[in-house]
């Protein structure tokens, strides 16, 4: 990934976070089998996901070439019980996250290719990051266009 590359991934994190700090509080909807059925259970999901990565981000700046192994997003989500807790809980820990995880990449001194063995695959702060992002925007469509939806009744 080059400067502009990297530079444009920043960006749209930024956009991603202002996406979900725009939206209103929604209620849990333990019911909602997929992501795009509730706005909590994306954000739950966002939540869990963003602490799968920000795992292995971390241990990539602090030490090289680690090898981390961290419980999947899903499981997370599963056994804590996301479904369920209040959107005030996820916003905040999602927003504390994200605050670090910027914190780090925005750093100059920060050698965003340093990287190790993520889940047995090799990965990147970089590649994270990017992946964090595209995640993100693929459930933010799949919840508009599930919204823009004509209701059925």
């Amino acid at each position: 990934m080059n400067d502009k590359d990297w530079k444009e991934t920043l960006t749209a994190m930024d956009r991603n976070r202002a996406f979900i700090e725009s939206w209103s509080e929604a209620e849990p909807e333990p019911a909602a089998a997929r992501c795009e059925f509730s706005r909590h259970r994306t954000l739950a999901h966002l939540r869990a996901a963003q602490e799968f990565y920000l795992e292995a981000v971390l241990a990539f700046a602090e030490r090289d070439n680690p090898s981390v192994t961290v419980l999947h997003a899903w499981r997370r989500f599963t056994l804590n019980g996301y479904e369920v807790l209040p959107w005030r809980t996820h916003l905040e820990a999602y927003q504390k996250d994200r605050t670090t995880w910027e914190q780090l990449v925005r750093n100059p001194s920060l050698d965003r290719s340093r990287g190790g063995r993520f889940n047995r695959n090799e990965r990147t702060i970089e590649s994270m990051t990017q992946g964090l992002v595209t995640h993100e925007q693929a459930h933010f469509e799949a919840l508009l266009a599930r919204e823009a939806m004509p209701k059925r009744g």
